[in-house]
């Protein structure tokens, strides 16, 4: 083998005889380089030209590069530098309405550009028709102009009274969520020294004298409502949600249709809350309750301050239920005064013996005159599908005028029925499959996606609860489901309810209707008798 000969894959023999003595001090006989420079001098690169393969090649000065790809030396093949192809360069377009594609330095020149830019507004005749909003009817146009001008001047105060409006035609009033209590005037209605004003609205809404069957839900959003009147309308009832207009002080629900009021109403009357007039003339149940109760009694009975005078006179009063309802205001009264005055606020079970399970959150009884518990309705059991259970006793309608109704003073209760009272034959908790399945699905579809699942036909049972499901939706507009008042657990049809009646005047009972989502949830004080009954 030839031993000068260069293997393809090794550099060609580069021939010096002088070679530098130091990186750092190069000949000075070009001049190309100072003795101080701070590069070390050029060994091999791509640059070099196929005719100087030697050393002279790397010592002469060059002002610029050949920039080439590939290997310097040249192969079996004949490759060299100078027949490499040049690299190709990068073309940059740039597409419509996109601006224009800067590579990077790093990047690879066959990486795909960027898709074309597709604007998010849509141009097409097609896609703008589905864009526009439903046309307003005349009276939710006339809604709405009243809104908004009331909006541009940040006022409080809203009249919608007398304008046919139905439910749909009030459900932007939640955009009053934007007034902002207009500033005083620096020069006439400065607060005085040492006070402050208020910033925050109080807003008034009338919207009597309508076509209101429910209240949008968008009204239930408005944290700074305090006064709203819904008289005359066709209200029938009243969504658990309305508990969430904290700061309301005033309801007028007169000349309505409704029957009693959600339990959850009972936390927004005062101390707990902040309603003191609530007014609820005109109803069918309410109004029975509310007044009729003492249209027959002597003025001597209604300002008798103590219970001791009035036992007696039961015997030979002609009304005497109307008397028992004064004599157990009173006493809860004097259940009142005597915490006061032993300067302990006694509970509610200590003081009259009456609290249920579902009382823990209000215990509205101990602690204010202003609100007490009175009576109560016996309990109505209904089976999975909302029917009332047979033997249970049915709740108070427009239609009935006689049903019982348990009141329980220190010296007996009153009312309570001659007939052993109704028990379940289970008081579990646990729901069955069917309402554990439809409450699941329900909980991730709508009602017409479930059933169109279930297909054709849909079990009855299966049909009542989804009935039940869109009439809580259509009264209430927040979801399928309500919450127990015992176990806090979401039920969509209630296994049991009764009324109870709490008073805020001598003349005034409101009935509160309380629903629970299983027989077991149906607190045990409920469902026995009262140890003992009043005698005359």
């Amino acid at each position: 083998m030839d031993n000068d000969a260069v293997p393809p894959s090794s550099p060609p023999h580069a021939i010096a005889t002088n070679p530098p003595s130091s990186p750092f001090f190069e000949p000075q006989r070009y001049g190309a380089f100072s003795p101080k420079s701070s590069s070390p001098p050029p060994l091999f690169s791509s640059d070099d030209s196929g005719e100087t393969l030697d050393i002279t090649n790397y010592e002469s000065p060059r002002i610029f590069k050949n920039k080439r790809k590939g290997a310097w030396y040249e192969t079996d093949n004949g490759d060299s530098t100078q027949n490499t192809p040049e690299p190709k360069k990068t073309k940059m377009s740039r597409n419509y309405d996109s601006g224009i594609y800067m590579m990077s330095d790093n990047s690879d020149g066959s990486v795909d550009p960027l898709p074309e830019h597709k604007s998010p507004f849509p141009f097409t005749a097609e896609a703008i028709d589905e864009e526009e909003p439903e046309p307003m009817s005349m009276t939710e146009a006339a809604f709405y102009s009243a809104l908004r001008v009331g909006l541009d001047r940040n006022c409080q105060n809203y009249d919608f009274q007398g304008l046919d409006l139905g439910d749909n035609d009030i459900k932007q009033i939640g955009d009053l969520n934007s007034v902002i209590k207009n500033l005083p005037d620096p020069g006439n209605d400065l607060p005085a020294e040492g006070q402050y004003r208020s910033m925050v609205p109080e807003l008034y809404i009338n919207l009597s004298h309508n076509s209101l069957r429910r209240m949008t839900p968008s009204l239930f959003h408005l944290q700074h409502l305090t006064t709203l009147v819904l008289r005359d309308n066709r209200i029938e009832e009243l969504p658990p949600q309305i508990s969430q207009l904290h700061n309301l002080q005033e309801l007028d629900l007169s000349l309505n249709k409704v029957q009693y009021l959600p339990f959850e109403m009972l936390q927004m009357l005062v101390p707990h809350g902040k309603l003191e007039h609530l007014v609820t003339l005109g109803n069918p149940v309410l109004e029975r309750v509310s007044q009729s109760r003492y249209r027959k009694l002597d003025e001597r009975f209604m300002f008798t301050s103590s219970t001791k005078d009035i036992y007696p006179r039961l015997q030979s009063c002609a009304d005497r239920e109307a008397l028992i309802w004064h004599i157990r205001y009173i006493e809860s009264m004097e259940n009142f005064l005597n915490a006061v005055e032993s300067k302990y606020t006694v509970g509610v079970r200590s003081a009259d013996e009456r609290v249920f399970a579902h009382h823990a959150a209000t215990r509205v009884a101990a602690d204010s005159p202003s609100s007490r518990y009175i009576a109560r309705t016996l309990v109505t059991y209904f089976d999975q599908t909302g029917q009332l259970v047979k033997g249970s006793p049915a709740q108070p309608s427009p239609s009935t005028t006689d049903y019982s109704i348990i009141i329980e003073t220190n010296e007996g209760a009153f009312g309570v029925p001659s007939t052993p009272l109704f028990t379940p034959s289970t008081s579990s908790r646990i729901p069955s499959l069917l309402t554990m399945s439809v409450s699941t699905a329900l909980a991730n579809i709508t009602v017409e996606e479930t059933m169109e699942r279930l297909g054709e036909p849909v079990p009855f049972d299966g049909a009542a609860i989804l009935a039940r499901a869109t009439h809580n939706d259509a009264y209430a507009g927040f979801g399928y489901s309500h919450q127990c008042h015992v176990c806090k657990k979401d039920y969509i049809v209630a296994r049991a309810e009764w009324i109870e009646f709490w008073s805020t005047s001598f003349t005034v009972f409101y009935p509160f209707k309380v629903k629970v989502c299983s027989w077991g949830c149906v607190p045990p004080e409920m469902t026995k008798k009262p140890a003992k009954e009043l005698a005359w």
